[in-house]
C-alpha cells in the first residue's frame, strides 16, 4: 500500500508544489472556493502535470466549495474541449460537501477514494492554521500564563512555558519582558501573573479574529438542531480533542452569570499535531455547511494550536475549553456585558478574592481559619453551625456576591449534622464545591466519590490550608457526582 506524502516538489516541475502524492497520483486541494479561476488554474496545471510525464495523474479535491453544483458541472463539461483525451483521461475532479456523498468526475482507484477525506482535512488544517509572527506568538503566551493565573496554578519556568505554547525561548523572553509589569519572578527562576494585564488583554480581544483559527457552520435546513442537542451528540462522540467554549463554556465556570439564550455553539478543536479539525461535524450533525460571510452560525469550530489544550473533563465525559477561550468567545458573539463581567469574576478568583464560608462550631479554629484567610487575600465568613451555614449559603446564592467555597467541618453538632448540610448545599446549588475538614478521615476515597472537592485535616499548617483552598477553586478539580 503506498503511503500519502504532502507537499512534494515534482521532479522538472518547476515552480509547482503538489499538496499530496500517492502512487502515481497528484493531489491538489481547493478549500472553500468561491470562484471559478482558482478551479481553472489547478486544472490547467494537472492538465500540465498529467502531460509532461505520463507516470502522473491529476486529481482536484474542492472540498466544501462556495460554488453551486450546477455551476461546476457546467466548467467541467466546457474544459472537456480544452484538453486531448488523453490528458483528460489522466485527470479527476472530486467535489466534497458534508451534505452528500462525494462526486468524482473521471476514475478513482480504491486506495484513491480512501485517501481523499485525509488528504482534503490535512489541506483544510493548514487552511485554517494562523501565521505564527511575532505579535501572534505574544497572545498565545499571554492566553497560557492567564490559564494559570485565573486558575492559581502556581508559577511555571520559562522551558515549560515553551512547552505548553510551542514556542523558543527567544520568542518567549520577548512576551515576559513586553509583560514585565504584571510579573512575579521567583528565585528558582520561574514566573507567573501577578496582575491582571487590562491594556494588552484587550488588543488580544480587538484582534481576536486574527489571533485564532476559526469556522462558522450554518445549519440551511430551516430545522437547525438546537446547541442542547448538539451537546448530546458530541457527548456521544467521545471526542478527546474537543471541548465545548463560548455560553455553554461561560456557564461552566460561573453558572450565576446572566447569560440569556445559547445564540450558537462554540467548540475548540485541539489540533495537536495533524488532526481533522472539522470532520467530526458530519458524525455531529450533517447539515452543517460553512457559513457565508456574515451568515448566522449555528456552531462555530475554533482550531487550537499548542501542545496543551487546559480543557476540563466533566464526570458526564464532555470536555469544557479553558476560561479564556469561552472569555473570547462571548467577545465575538458581541456579548459584551457578559463578557465583561465574566472577566472580572475570574480576575476577582485570581486576584485572591474568592468568598469561603467556614462552616465550625469551635470559635478558636474558626478564629485562625479566618485569620489564614485572610491573610491569603480571600473574603471569609463564619457559620457556627449547619442551619446558619444553609442560610448563609441561600442568601449568598440570591445575590451579586455568592460564595465560591465551603469549609465544612464534619462533627457538628445541632440538629443539622455535617452531612445534611453537604446534601442540603448540592440540593440547593449542584455546582457548589466544598471541602471536608476533619480531624480523622475513615474513608477519604467515600468523600471524594461524593463530590467533595477537597480534604483538610486537622491539626494543619497554613500552607497546607492555603493549597487545600487553592486546589478547591480551581475548576480543574471537578466533583465526582452532579
Amino acid at each position: 500500500m503506498n503511503r500519502i506524502r504532502y507537499h512534494v516538489t515534482l521532479e522538472g516541475l518547476l515552480g509547482f508544489q503538489a499538496d499530496a502524492v500517492l502512487g502515481e497520483a497528484v493531489f491538489e486541494v481547493l478549500v472553500d472556493p468561491r470562484d471559478l479561476r482558482q478551479f481553472r488554474a489547478s486544472l490547467l496545471d494537472l492538465a500540465r502535470i498529467s502531460g509532461s510525464d505520463r507516470q502522473w495523474r491529476g486529481i482536484l479535491i474542492l472540498d466544501e466549495p462556495q460554488i453551486s453544483d450546477e455551476r461546476l458541472a457546467d466548467e467541467w463539461s466546457g474544459i472537456q474541449s480544452l484538453f486531448r483525451p488523453e490528458i483528460l483521461a489522466r485527470i479527476t475532479l472530486v467535489i466534497r460537501r458534508a451534505t452528500v456523498l462525494d462526486q468524482v468526475y473521471g476514475h478513482l482507484s480504491d486506495e484513491e477514494r480512501e485517501s481523499i477525506g485525509a488528504i482534503a482535512e490535512h489541506e483544510r488544517h493548514l487552511a485554517l492554521r494562523p501565521s505564527r509572527r511575532s505579535a501572534e506568538a505574544f497572545f498565545d503566551i499571554l492566553r497560557v500564563l492567564l490559564i494559570h493565573w485565573f486558575r492559581r496554578s502556581g508559577p511555571l519556568t520559562s522551558k515549560e512555558l515553551a512547552q505548553q505554547t510551542g514556542f523558543t525561548y527567544p520568542t518567549i523572553a520577548s512576551a515576559l519582558e513586553r509583560l514585565e509589569p504584571h510579573l512575579l519572578r521567583h528565585s528558582n527562576r520561574s514566573i507567573e501573573l501577578q496582575s491582571f494585564p487590562r491594556d494588552e488583554w484587550f488588543k488580544l480581544v480587538a484582534q481576536g479574529e486574527k489571533a485564532r483559527a476559526s469556522q462558522g457552520y450554518t445549519d440551511r435546513s430551516g430545522r437547525p438542531r438546537s446547541p442542547e442537542a448538539l451537546l448530546d451528540r458530541l457527548r456521544e462522540l467521545g471526542r478527546e480533542d474537543i471541548s465545548v467554549a463560548g455560553v455553554h463554556g461561560a456557564r461552566f465556570y460561573h453558572p450565576g452569570l446572566d447569560l440569556v439564550g445559547s445564540p450558537r455553539l462554540d467548540l475548540v478543536v485541539h489540533a495537536h499535531g495533524m488532526a481533522e479539525p472539522a470532520s467530526f461535524l458530519r458524525r455531529l450533525d450533517p447539515a452543517l455547511v460553512p457559513a457565508e460571510r456574515g451568515e448566522p452560525c449555528q456552531v462555530v469550530v475554533h482550531t487550537l494550536f499548542r501542545s496543551e489544550s487546559f480543557s476540563i473533563v466533566a464526570p458526564d465525559g464532555l470536555r469544557w475549553a479553558d476560561e479564556v477561550e469561552c472569555l473570547l468567545d462571548l467577545h465575538e458573539a458581541r456579548l459584551e456585558p457578559q463578557a465583561l463581567d465574566f472577566l472580572e469574576r475570574l480576575v476577582s478568583k485570581a486576584g485572591g478574592s474568592a468568598k469561603i464560608l467556614v462552616v465550625e462550631d469551635v470559635p478558636e479554629v474558626a478564629n485562625i481559619l479566618m485569620t489564614l484567610l485572610k491573610q491569603f487575600g480571600y473574603k471569609a465568613v463564619i457559620a457556627g453551625d449547619g442551619s446558619i451555614a444553609l442560610s448563609l449559603y441561600a442568601d449568598g446564592l440570591g445575590s451579586d456576591d455568592p460564595f465560591d467555597l465551603v469549609l465544612l467541618d464534619m462533627s457538628l453538632p445541632g440538629d443539622i449534622r455535617e452531612m445534611d448540610v453537604f446534601r442540603k448545599l448540592r440540593e440547593m446549588d449542584p455546582r457548589s464545591r466544598v471541602i471536608a475538614s476533619s480531624g480523622y478521615f475513615s474513608d477519604t476515597d467515600a468523600l471524594l466519590e461524593q463530590g467533595f472537592v477537597g480534604l483538610l485535616a486537622k491539626p494543619f499548617r497554613s500552607h497546607d490550608l492555603e493549597r487545600a483552598v487553592r486546589d478547591g477553586l480551581s475548576p480543574t478539580v471537578i466533583r465526582s457526582r452532579a
